[in-house]
Protein backbone atom coordinates (compact mmCIF):
# COMPACT_ATOMS: atom_id res chain seq x y z
CA UNK A 1 0.00 0.00 0.00
CA UNK A 2 1.23 3.49 -0.85
CA UNK A 3 2.16 5.85 1.96
CA UNK A 4 1.54 9.57 2.42
CA UNK A 5 3.28 11.66 5.09
CA UNK A 6 1.79 14.90 6.34
CA UNK A 7 4.34 17.21 7.97
CA UNK A 8 3.47 20.15 10.22
CA UNK A 9 4.95 22.25 13.01
CA UNK A 10 3.06 20.32 15.71
CA UNK A 11 1.50 16.90 16.11
CA UNK A 12 -0.51 15.01 18.73
CA UNK A 13 -3.99 13.61 19.34
CA UNK A 14 -5.41 17.05 20.10
CA UNK A 15 -3.80 18.82 17.16
CA UNK A 16 -5.34 19.95 13.87
CA UNK A 17 -2.77 17.74 12.15
CA UNK A 18 -4.17 14.62 13.79
CA UNK A 19 -7.71 15.54 12.74
CA UNK A 20 -6.56 16.11 9.16
CA UNK A 21 -4.66 12.81 9.04
CA UNK A 22 -7.68 10.94 10.40
CA UNK A 23 -9.99 12.47 7.77
CA UNK A 24 -7.55 11.71 4.95
CA UNK A 25 -7.39 8.06 6.04
CA UNK A 26 -11.19 7.92 6.13
CA UNK A 27 -11.33 8.63 2.40
CA UNK A 28 -8.14 6.79 1.41
CA UNK A 29 -9.75 3.37 1.14
CA UNK A 30 -7.24 0.73 0.13
CA UNK A 31 -5.26 3.14 -2.06
CA UNK A 32 -2.92 4.59 0.55
CA UNK A 33 -2.37 5.20 4.24
CA UNK A 34 -1.55 8.61 5.72
CA UNK A 35 0.88 9.17 8.59
CA UNK A 36 1.80 12.38 10.39
CA UNK A 37 4.93 13.95 11.86
CA UNK A 38 6.24 17.29 13.10
CA UNK A 39 9.34 18.87 11.55
CA UNK A 40 10.89 19.23 15.00
CA UNK A 41 10.55 15.47 15.66
CA UNK A 42 12.56 14.49 12.60
CA UNK A 43 16.23 13.43 12.82
CA UNK A 44 18.46 14.94 10.12
CA UNK A 45 21.91 13.46 9.46
CA UNK A 46 24.70 13.43 6.89
CA UNK A 47 27.21 10.67 7.65
CA UNK A 48 30.11 9.82 5.32
CA UNK A 49 28.38 11.60 2.46
CA UNK A 50 25.05 9.81 2.97
CA UNK A 51 22.06 11.82 4.15
CA UNK A 52 19.06 10.60 6.09
CA UNK A 53 15.91 12.24 7.42
CA UNK A 54 14.14 9.87 9.76
CA UNK A 55 10.81 9.91 11.60
CA UNK A 56 11.22 8.07 14.89
CA UNK A 57 7.45 8.32 15.46
CA UNK A 58 6.72 6.30 12.32
CA UNK A 59 10.07 4.49 12.26
CA UNK A 60 10.54 5.42 8.63
CA UNK A 61 12.92 7.34 6.40
CA UNK A 62 11.23 10.15 4.43
CA UNK A 63 12.47 8.69 1.15
CA UNK A 64 10.26 5.62 1.80
CA UNK A 65 7.04 7.61 1.34
CA UNK A 66 5.31 7.99 -2.01
CA UNK A 67 4.15 11.54 -1.35
CA UNK A 68 4.99 14.08 1.38
CA UNK A 69 2.67 17.00 2.07
CA UNK A 70 4.22 20.05 3.74
CA UNK A 71 1.60 21.74 5.89
CA UNK A 72 2.27 25.13 7.57
CA UNK A 73 6.02 25.01 7.01
CA UNK A 74 6.56 28.77 7.35
CA UNK A 75 7.42 28.48 11.06
CA UNK A 76 10.19 26.01 10.36
CA UNK A 77 11.40 26.88 6.84
CA UNK A 78 14.93 25.60 7.41
CA UNK A 79 13.70 22.11 8.30
CA UNK A 80 11.07 22.00 5.56
CA UNK A 81 13.61 23.13 2.95
CA UNK A 82 16.09 20.47 4.08
CA UNK A 83 13.32 17.87 3.68
CA UNK A 84 12.50 19.16 0.19
CA UNK A 85 16.14 18.97 -0.90
CA UNK A 86 16.32 15.43 0.43
CA UNK A 87 13.11 14.26 -1.22
CA UNK A 88 14.03 15.89 -4.53
CA UNK A 89 17.35 14.02 -4.53
CA UNK A 90 15.48 10.70 -4.19
CA UNK A 91 12.72 11.63 -6.67
CA UNK A 92 9.98 11.51 -4.04
CA UNK A 93 6.97 13.68 -4.88
CA UNK A 94 6.16 16.45 -2.41
CA UNK A 95 3.52 19.16 -2.11
CA UNK A 96 3.84 22.15 -2.37
CA UNK A 97 6.61 22.29 -4.92
CA UNK A 98 7.23 25.90 -3.89
CA UNK A 99 9.80 24.40 -1.55
CA UNK A 100 11.82 23.10 -4.49
CA UNK A 101 13.06 26.68 -5.07
CA UNK A 102 16.04 26.64 -2.74
CA UNK A 103 16.60 29.41 -0.24
CA UNK A 104 19.21 29.32 2.48
CA UNK A 105 17.61 29.66 5.91
CA UNK A 106 20.23 28.20 8.24
CA UNK A 107 23.24 25.90 8.45
CA UNK A 108 20.83 22.95 8.22
CA UNK A 109 19.56 23.91 4.76
CA UNK A 110 23.08 24.84 3.67
CA UNK A 111 24.54 21.46 4.56
CA UNK A 112 21.72 19.57 2.84
CA UNK A 113 22.21 21.74 -0.24
CA UNK A 114 25.94 20.97 -0.28
CA UNK A 115 25.17 17.27 0.18
CA UNK A 116 22.69 17.35 -2.71
CA UNK A 117 25.48 18.77 -4.92
CA UNK A 118 27.86 15.97 -3.81
CA UNK A 119 30.16 18.41 -2.03
CA UNK A 120 32.15 17.33 1.06
CA UNK A 121 30.69 18.28 4.45
CA UNK A 122 31.57 17.09 7.97
CA UNK A 123 29.48 14.32 9.54
CA UNK A 124 26.45 16.23 10.78
CA UNK A 125 23.34 15.63 12.89
CA UNK A 126 20.39 17.93 13.61
CA UNK A 127 17.37 17.39 15.81
CA UNK A 128 15.75 18.72 18.95
CA UNK A 129 17.86 18.70 22.10
CA UNK A 130 16.58 15.32 23.26
CA UNK A 131 17.32 13.86 19.84
CA UNK A 132 20.90 15.17 19.99
CA UNK A 133 21.37 13.61 23.42
CA UNK A 134 19.98 10.27 22.23
CA UNK A 135 22.06 10.31 19.03
CA UNK A 136 25.30 10.85 20.94
CA UNK A 137 24.34 8.41 23.69
CA UNK A 138 23.96 5.73 21.01
CA UNK A 139 27.63 6.29 20.10
CA UNK A 140 27.06 7.53 16.55
CA UNK A 141 29.88 10.13 16.83
CA UNK A 142 33.26 9.93 18.50
CA UNK A 143 34.33 12.82 20.72
CA UNK A 144 35.25 15.62 20.55
CA UNK A 145 32.32 17.10 18.66
CA UNK A 146 31.32 20.57 17.53
CA UNK A 147 28.02 21.99 18.75
CA UNK A 148 26.98 25.11 16.85
CA UNK A 149 23.88 27.22 16.53
CA UNK A 150 22.28 26.89 13.10
CA UNK A 151 21.73 30.65 12.81
CA UNK A 152 24.87 32.21 14.36
CA UNK A 153 28.07 33.24 12.58
CA UNK A 154 31.59 34.51 13.32
CA UNK A 155 32.12 31.75 15.85
CA UNK A 156 29.19 32.68 18.11
CA UNK A 157 27.56 29.78 19.97
CA UNK A 158 30.15 27.43 18.49
CA UNK A 159 31.45 24.96 21.09
CA UNK A 160 33.98 22.13 21.20
CA UNK A 161 32.70 19.40 23.54
CA UNK A 162 34.80 16.48 24.72
CA UNK A 163 32.09 14.34 26.32
CA UNK A 164 28.38 13.54 26.33
CA UNK A 165 28.04 15.29 29.70
CA UNK A 166 29.58 18.48 28.27
CA UNK A 167 27.16 18.47 25.33
CA UNK A 168 24.19 17.87 27.64
CA UNK A 169 25.23 20.78 29.86
CA UNK A 170 25.59 23.11 26.85
CA UNK A 171 22.12 22.14 25.61
CA UNK A 172 20.67 22.86 29.05
CA UNK A 173 22.40 26.26 29.17
CA UNK A 174 21.12 27.18 25.69
CA UNK A 175 17.55 25.88 25.68
CA UNK A 176 16.33 28.28 22.98
CA UNK A 177 19.07 27.52 20.46
CA UNK A 178 18.76 25.10 17.55
CA UNK A 179 22.04 23.23 17.35
CA UNK A 180 23.83 21.17 14.76
CA UNK A 181 26.32 18.65 16.10
CA UNK A 182 29.31 17.63 13.99
CA UNK A 183 32.36 15.45 14.37
CA UNK A 184 35.40 17.64 14.96
CA UNK A 185 37.79 17.83 11.99
CA UNK A 186 41.39 17.85 13.29
CA UNK A 187 43.11 20.83 11.69
CA UNK A 188 45.78 23.49 12.08
CA UNK A 189 44.14 26.06 9.77
CA UNK A 190 41.30 26.68 7.35
CA UNK A 191 40.75 28.73 4.19
CA UNK A 192 38.38 31.64 3.60
CA UNK A 193 37.96 31.75 -0.17
CA UNK A 194 36.39 34.88 -1.64
CA UNK A 195 34.33 33.81 -4.64
CA UNK A 196 33.08 36.59 -6.93
CA UNK A 197 31.01 35.79 -10.00
CA UNK A 198 31.51 32.08 -9.17
CA UNK A 199 35.29 32.51 -9.52
CA UNK A 200 37.76 32.22 -6.63
CA UNK A 201 39.60 35.55 -6.41
CA UNK A 202 41.27 35.62 -2.98
CA UNK A 203 42.33 32.93 -0.52
CA UNK A 204 43.05 33.75 3.11
CA UNK A 205 44.68 31.13 5.28
CA UNK A 206 43.38 31.42 8.86
CA UNK A 207 45.25 29.96 11.84
CA UNK A 208 44.14 30.14 15.45
CA UNK A 209 46.58 31.70 17.89
CA UNK A 210 44.74 30.77 21.08
CA UNK A 211 45.69 27.20 22.10
CA UNK A 212 42.47 26.97 24.11
CA UNK A 213 40.28 27.69 21.07
CA UNK A 214 39.18 25.44 18.21
CA UNK A 215 38.20 28.37 15.95
CA UNK A 216 40.37 29.93 13.24
CA UNK A 217 38.20 33.02 12.69
CA UNK A 218 40.22 36.22 12.29
CA UNK A 219 37.43 38.07 14.13
CA UNK A 220 38.40 35.96 17.15
CA UNK A 221 42.12 36.70 16.86
CA UNK A 222 43.16 34.15 14.25
CA UNK A 223 46.27 34.81 12.17
CA UNK A 224 45.56 35.68 8.52
CA UNK A 225 47.88 35.00 5.57
CA UNK A 226 47.13 35.89 1.96
CA UNK A 227 47.65 32.90 -0.35
CA UNK A 228 47.86 32.90 -4.14
CA UNK A 229 44.85 31.07 -5.59
CA UNK A 230 47.23 29.11 -7.83
CA UNK A 231 48.98 27.69 -4.76
CA UNK A 232 45.81 26.05 -3.42
CA UNK A 233 44.83 22.53 -4.45
CA UNK A 234 42.63 22.68 -7.54
CA UNK A 235 39.99 20.41 -5.99
CA UNK A 236 39.54 22.86 -3.10
CA UNK A 237 39.15 25.81 -5.45
CA UNK A 238 36.69 23.89 -7.63
CA UNK A 239 34.59 22.89 -4.62
CA UNK A 240 34.52 26.49 -3.35
CA UNK A 241 33.30 27.73 -6.72
CA UNK A 242 30.75 24.94 -7.07
CA UNK A 243 29.44 25.63 -3.55
CA UNK A 244 28.91 29.33 -4.27
CA UNK A 245 27.20 28.50 -7.56
CA UNK A 246 24.91 25.92 -5.96
CA UNK A 247 23.64 28.69 -3.62
CA UNK A 248 23.48 31.17 -6.52
CA UNK A 249 25.70 33.49 -4.50
CA UNK A 250 27.78 35.60 -6.87
CA UNK A 251 29.45 37.15 -3.82
CA UNK A 252 30.42 34.51 -1.25
CA UNK A 253 33.01 33.67 1.35
CA UNK A 254 33.52 29.90 1.37
CA UNK A 255 35.15 28.41 4.47
CA UNK A 256 37.00 25.14 3.88
CA UNK A 257 38.89 23.13 6.49
CA UNK A 258 41.62 20.61 5.70
CA UNK A 259 41.73 17.43 7.76
CA UNK A 260 45.26 17.25 9.22
CA UNK A 261 45.01 13.45 9.61
CA UNK A 262 43.49 12.58 6.26
CA UNK A 263 44.05 13.80 2.74
CA UNK A 264 40.64 15.46 2.46
CA UNK A 265 38.79 18.73 3.00
CA UNK A 266 35.30 19.82 4.05
CA UNK A 267 33.13 22.85 3.42
CA UNK A 268 32.12 24.53 6.68
CA UNK A 269 30.14 27.52 5.43
CA UNK A 270 29.20 29.57 2.39
CA UNK A 271 28.85 33.11 3.73
CA UNK A 272 26.74 35.66 1.89
CA UNK A 273 28.38 38.61 3.71
CA UNK A 274 32.12 37.84 3.48
CA UNK A 275 33.53 41.05 5.05
CA UNK A 276 34.75 42.68 1.86
CA UNK A 277 35.47 46.12 3.31
CA UNK A 278 36.50 44.93 6.78
CA UNK A 279 38.62 42.23 8.38
CA UNK A 280 41.90 40.85 7.08
CA UNK A 281 43.24 42.16 3.75
CA UNK A 282 40.32 44.55 3.26
CA UNK A 283 42.18 46.58 0.62
CA UNK A 284 42.91 43.52 -1.53
CA UNK A 285 39.32 42.29 -1.19
CA UNK A 286 37.84 45.65 -2.16
CA UNK A 287 40.07 45.85 -5.26
CA UNK A 288 38.95 42.39 -6.38
CA UNK A 289 35.33 43.29 -5.69
CA UNK A 290 35.65 46.48 -7.74
CA UNK A 291 37.20 44.49 -10.62
CA UNK A 292 34.33 42.01 -10.45
CA UNK A 293 31.75 44.81 -10.61
CA UNK A 294 33.54 46.30 -13.64
CA UNK A 295 33.23 42.92 -15.35
CA UNK A 296 29.54 42.77 -14.55
CA UNK A 297 28.92 46.30 -15.87
CA UNK A 298 30.75 45.55 -19.12
CA UNK A 299 28.41 42.61 -19.67
CA UNK A 300 25.39 44.95 -19.88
Amino acid sequence: MKKLLILASKRGFNSHLHSLTKEVNNVAGNIFIAEEEAYTNLRYSIINGRARIFSRTNKSDLKNYNVVFFRKWQRTPEQATACALYLKKFNVRFIDTELSRFRSYSKLTEYFKLWSEKLPVPNTFFGNHNAIRQFLKEGNFTFPVILKDTFSNKGKYNFLAHSYEEVSALLTENKNKRFIVQEFIPNTFDYRILVLGYKARIVIKRERTDPESHLNNTTLGGKATLIDVKDVDESIINDAQKAAKSYRREVAGVDIVLDSEKDTHYILEVNNAPQISTGAFAEEKMKEFASYLREELKAY
